[in-house]
């Protein structure tokens, strides 16, 4: 049985991300801060659970959530950020990437941080892997 690959599902969202949403730069984890940029977003993402399942656990099913901080200028209000929130959401709430199934998006509160404006989206995500299934 193929094991669940968490570096896998990390670049699938990724590349899905960095080939589909060009609207302000994305800062990936532990990869360098940017300069003189006054918006951008990071994406993170926090896998939650892997599980056997099936007669003969031939599958694993993992989830988790990405988590995408949007990064707007301070002391412009919110609705730069909720659109860059919508665009993203639009995007990638409830498809299908690769083996990758993504749930319904939140967005949260936001605080200032650092110089910027800071909202969270997440969106939550599942993967099966093996039986007949690709892996991711």
């Amino acid at each position: 049985m193929a094991l669940i690959d968490f570096t896998s599902i990390r670049q699938t969202i990724e590349t899905y991300l960095g080939d589909n949403f060009t609207t302000v730069p994305i800062k990936y984890e532990n990869v360098g801060a940017f300069e003189d940029v006054e918006e951008y977003i990071a994406l993170r993402d926090k896998a939650t659970f892997a599980t056997s399942m099936g007669m003969a656990e031939t599958q694993q099913h993992t989830g988790g959530v990405v988590l995408i901080d949007i990064f707007t200028a301070r002391g412009i209000g919110t609705q730069r950020s909720r659109t860059i929130a919508t665009e993203i959401a639009n995007l990638i709430a409830n498809q299908v990437v690769d083996v990758m199934n993504f749930g319904e998006a939140s967005l949260h509160t936001g605080i200032e941080l650092e110089g910027y404006f800071q909202q969270v989206l997440q969106v939550p995500y599942s993967v099966i892997i093996g039986g007949d299934d690709a892996s991711c």
